[in-house]
């Protein structure tokens, strides 16, 4: 049973996702910048679905307050029996009902006026699940000014929404959070449920959420089950596996130690795939050199310094679709010498990226002829 009520039933309760809010507020607080779709789209966990539900009470409110007053019996509706019992709002799954027959048995629910509330809230979650021929029946409603009836569209791939529907809607778009704000967050809801926790435990739960709010208040919700939230229990429950693995690869490899960095890809790899093993690779490599916060990170961006070659290296293994294991150590061995060519070549002052090789090769004036390139005299 969770401990923690996973979904805000405020404003001031959506974090991480301040400008998607302030443009939305200031939509809500004005009917003459009201259309009738709405877009909200971004990775998943992030707050769309939250905001969405949020935004639907205030458009189907019909006190003075455009957030929701929370005291008119559209308001009172949800708060008393959740949004699903307004009998003016509609929650449609996109992935089953992605046809044409089932979007115009939908639009029929729009053709008459609201129940309860001010507006008919029609929200269509995984939208980029509907078949081109159901967009079309969107289409035209989505053109027309009447405003009783509002379409949310609620989508993680949100590029896979035609554009004629795109152009048509106000789009919100959703990213990931930042890890300070999760933390925020996690010890307002820690103190809010009464859970015992430590601080640096928290910490870890927002730096392994990778941005996403929901896998941070499920990772606390799970361990706060267990007991008093502790940097011990978190490391326990997570599953950092890959991602550490990844990093002592990494750090063996940079420490000249293939043998050792071949021993911890084995390992790993007795539960995750090889392609896993490298992209978790190329993940770690960038926040080395983008966002190093160990000692042990900074020797790494410091042995692998050309981020262009590396990139090179880790799209060229990523690109192949199916890895055996066995020729991970390939990967390992590549990186180990190309590491060693770019020190040397760094500390003699001697190295070249890929870019200045070629220009050297075919000249400046050639080399910029032939890419483009807009080069600064000196």
């Amino acid at each position: 049973m969770s401990l923690i009520t996973q979904r805000p039933q405020h404003w001031n309760s959506v974090v991480g996702q301040d400008r998607a809010v302030r443009v939305l507020k200031a939509i809500l607080n004005s009917d003459e910048f009201l259309l009738r779709g709405f877009i909200f789209e971004g990775i998943r966990g992030v707050g769309k679905t939250t905001t969405a539900y949020l935004a639907a009470r205030a458009l189907m409110c019909k006190g003075n307050d455009f957030e929701g007053c929370d005291k008119c019996p559209s308001c009172k509706t949800i708060i008393e029996n959740k949004i699903d019992a307004h009998p003016d709002f509609l929650e449609v799954d996109g992935a089953s009902k992605a046809g044409v027959a089932e979007a115009r048995e939908i639009l029929v629910t729009t053709e008459s006026l609201p129940v309860l509330g001010k507006r008919r809230i029609i929200m269509i979650d995984e939208a980029h699940c509907l078949s081109p021929e159901a967009w079309k029946v969107y289409l035209k409603p989505l053109e027309q000014p009447n405003t009783d009836a509002i379409f949310m569209f609620i989508s993680n791939k949100g590029y896979n929404i035609p554009e004629e529907i795109r152009s048509r809607c106000c789009r919100l778009k959703f990213g990931r959070i930042s890890a300070d704000v999760i933390l925020g967050y996690l010890a307002n809801v820690a103190t809010a449920n009464h859970i015992q926790y430590e601080l640096e435990a928290l910490k870890v739960i927002a730096k392994a959420s990778k941005g996403i709010m929901r896998e941070a208040v499920k990772a606390l919700d799970t361990c706060a089950a267990i007991g008093t939230v502790t940097k011990e229990l978190v490391l326990n429950v997570l599953d950092t596996d890959l991602e550490d693995a990844a990093l002592k690869i990494l750090s063996s490899t940079a420490a000249k130690d293939q043998e050792t960095a071949i021993k911890f890809a084995d390992e790993i790899l007795s539960t995750e795939a090889p392609t896993q093993l490298i992209e978790a690779m190329f993940a770690t490599y960038a926040k080395c050199v983008y966002r190093p916060e160990t000692q042990e990170q900074i020797a790494i961006r410091n042995h692998f310094p050309d981020v262009a070659v590396m990139t090179r290296i880790f799209l060229k293994w990523t690109a192949v679709s199916t890895l055996s294991a066995d020729v991970i150590p390939l990967l390992i061995v590549e990186l180990r010498n190309l590491g060693e060519i770019q020190v040397q070549s760094y500390s003699a002052g001697s190295y070249q990226s890929p870019v200045e090789r070629d220009a050297s090769v075919v000249g400046v004036s050639e080399f910029a002829e032939l890419t483009g390139a807009k080069l600064q005299r000196s």
